[in-house]
């Protein structure tokens, strides 16, 4: 039996094109996980659950998966295989381009922002923009987002 937070730190764990986050009291994270499933065990509701969550069912779910960021690319591109006219169609890779060409520059607008903070260090500058990491303050990164959507590009 797992609890709420062996859950979470599961799914977070095994999410790699998503972003996974804990909301609202977080006094039930000890509750076992079989508390807020209905249904008794053995019954016909738990033993759909188990087909559902079973390893071979959530590969089979995820295999078109898209990270987040990629949604709206993933959408024109698939729009445009489905397209049927020869306008839409150009329409589509027009906007699939301007897409493309918003993200590179978003990018290197982004590194020469960060090359500024740190003194024109390439090696901390290649090392900031490829390491993921969580804001510990999240006052500032509230703030930095603003400014930037501001001044550069809307990001929220």
């Amino acid at each position: 039996t797992e609890d709420l937070q062996t859950q979470f730190l599961s799914v977070k764990e095994e999410t790699k094109s998503s972003h996974v986050m804990e909301f609202g009291d977080m006094k039930f994270n000890t509750e076992q996980i079989q508390e807020f499933l209905g249904g008794v065990q053995g019954s016909a509701i738990d033993k759909q659950l188990r087909r559902i969550t079973a390893p071979a069912a959530i590969k089979d779910y995820c295999a078109d998966k898209v990270a987040s960021p990629n949604v709206p690319l993933a959408i024109l591109y698939n729009r445009l295989m489905d397209a049927t006219t020869e306008q839409e169609k150009t329409e589509l890779r027009i906007a699939l381009s301007d897409e493309l060409s918003l993200r590179n520059q978003i990018a290197d607008v982004t590194a020469k922002i960060v090359e500024g903070a740190n003194n024109s260090d390439q090696d901390m500058t290649s090392e900031i923009l490829s390491t993921k990491t969580q804001p510990r303050d999240f006052d500032c990164a509230e703030a930095a987002v603003h400014a930037y959507s501001s001044s550069c590009f809307d990001v929220s």
